[in-house]
């Protein structure tokens, strides 16, 4: 078997870079390595970047044209497509341009649409 063994030592003596505090001022309860400083900076700016998305979901739809739009409300029924609505809603116009102004006015990503969904459409 082997044995080690150590002396005792003072830390810190004779080391140029360890500087006594003053008696006055308590020593931090809490110390970060760089590490942790950069851990701690990042959650800060993750939560910032969220706060961000979340303050400002749904400001598309709203800030979308330079205008206001006269628009009405149409809830949507069984069997209904978003063609359908656009076609009702384009008047003689184009169906398609009309079905992009609605996807755009409520903030859709495709056609898809759920039975009691109410969309804004502009008026013809």
């Amino acid at each position: 078997m082997s044995t080690m063994s150590f002396a005792p030592s003072r830390v810190g003596a004779g080391h140029p870079s360890r500087v006594a505090r003053p008696s006055g001022r308590p020593a931090s309860t809490l110390r970060l390595t760089r590490r942790g400083r950069v851990v701690v900076l990042g959650a800060a700016l993750a939560g910032l970047v969220a706060f961000g998305g979340v303050a400002t979901a749904g400001a598309g739809a709203a800030l979308h044209r330079g205008h206001d739009v006269a628009a009405h409300s149409v809830t949507v029924m069984a069997g209904d497509t978003l063609w359908d609505i656009a076609a009702k809603a384009a008047g003689g116009g184009s169906i398609l341009a009309m079905e992009h102004e609605i996807m755009e006015l409520n903030g859709l990503d495709d056609a898809s649409l759920r039975v009691g969904q109410r969309l804004v459409v502009p008026a013809s």
